[in-house]
This record gives structure tokens, sequence and C-alpha cells, in this order.
């Protein structure tokens, strides 16, 4: 048999230690998200500032937003994130409408949602944002799967920039003559063929009667 040299067993004996180290750190890493540059904490404080900025706009008369204070937005009412990233992916702030207590938000819309970058569910029903514009900017939360700003009083035309939210499963901008006297408007029906995953749309008592595609209606993909 030949002999190993002891330049050999040290190379064979580090590489023994390099893998099961690797392997360690990695289970480390995979189990407690550790990496470098990145804090779950330091995520909810960049994206809870981006709520509190939407906060500011809003008129919330029954205060139903008052845990929106400090840097633990996970724990803020209406947010939910994610188990370990930390990342906020669903803002609900449908109003109770059989809770008298429960007064609808107001106010505008910041685009600081935007900094939601993983944002997944947003709901904004039942409260009443005065007749203004649903927000073209909604158009560019590109992990959006949930978008429910019916019975909100919400006017004019309907943003067409909707239809780039191509992951969007559920939309629904209809509104009923008892909670939203306030109907919406489209200009056009193309934009609603940009879903492909779409499961649900209502848009009860959406104005239909200036689109002038309507009785073609859209083309959703086979």
């Amino acid at each position: 048999m030949c002999a190993l040299k002891s330049g050999s067993l040290m190379d064979l004996y580090m590489r023994g230690l390099v893998v099961p180290l690797f392997y360690f750190f990695f289970i480390l890493a995979t189990k407690f998200d550790f990496c470098i540059g990145y804090s779950p904490k330091a995520l909810c404080r960049e994206e809870g500032e981006a709520l509190l900025s939407f906060k500011k706009g809003v008129h919330d008369p029954s205060n139903r937003l008052s845990s929106w204070v400090g840097e633990e937005c996970c724990n803020w009412v209406g947010v939910l994130c994610h188990n370990t990233t930390g990342h906020v992916l669903q803002v609900n702030l449908r109003s109770d409408v059989y809770d008298p207590t429960a007064l609808s938000l107001g106010g505008n819309i910041s685009s600081s949602l935007l900094d939601l970058k993983h944002l997944q569910y947003l709901d904004l029903s039942y409260n009443d944002f005065g007749s203004i514009n649903i927000p073209k900017f909604f158009g560019s939360l590109p992990n959006l799967r949930y978008l429910n700003p019916s019975n909100a009083g919400f006017g004019g035309v309907t943003p067409h920039q909707l239809g780039n939210l191509s992951k969007l499963h559920y939309l629904d901008i209809g509104s009923s003559d008892y909670y939203d006297p306030i109907s919406l408007n489209v200009e056009d029906l193309e934009w609603i063929s940009g879903f492909p995953f779409l499961e649900y749309l209502d848009m009860t008592n959406v104005n239909l009667s200036k689109a002038s595609n309507w009785l073609q209606g859209p083309r959703f993909p086979a």
C-alpha cells in the first residue's frame, strides 16, 4: 500500500471538518433565518413606516388603527406578516357593518403602500372614501392575489392599471345600493383579460354603459 503523506492526511482531516461545519451553519441559517444584512424586525420597521404613512392620510373616526404605533407592525390590527421573513402579506381594513361602533375609514390612500413589495391581500371594503378614484397605483402591487375595494365609496373610472395584477385570484369592485350608492364606471373591459388566475370577479352595479367593447366582453386566457 502507498503511504499517505502528512499533508494529505491533514487535507482529509480538514475536509472532514468543513462538510459537517457547512451543514451545521446551513441548518442554523434555515432554522433561525440568519443572513448577513437581514432582520425581520428591520423589515417590519421599514414596511411599518409605509403603513404609518398610509395611516396619516386616512380619516379614522373610531380610532380603529390605534394599535398602529411602535415598530412591531406585525402585531397591528388588520396586518398579517410572513412567519419567518416578517414581510407584510395582508392588510385587512374591512369595516364591520354589524358593529355600530366601528365607523368607516375615509380620507386618502397613500402611495406608500407601494413599499409593501410582498403584499398579497388588500381589503378596504365597506368604508367611505368619499367618491375618490380607486388608486391607479394598486396596479403596481405585483404580488397581489386578493383585492377588495367594494362598497367603500370609490367613484369615477375604474383604472385599467388593475389589469397589471397578473397574479390576482379575487377582485371585488362591486357595490350595493344600501351600503354604497356611488357606483364606479369602466371605459374599457379589455384590462380584465390580464388576470390569468382570476377565480372570482364582482362588478355589481358598475356602470358599463361607457365601455365601447362591452358587447364583446373581455377575452380571458384559455
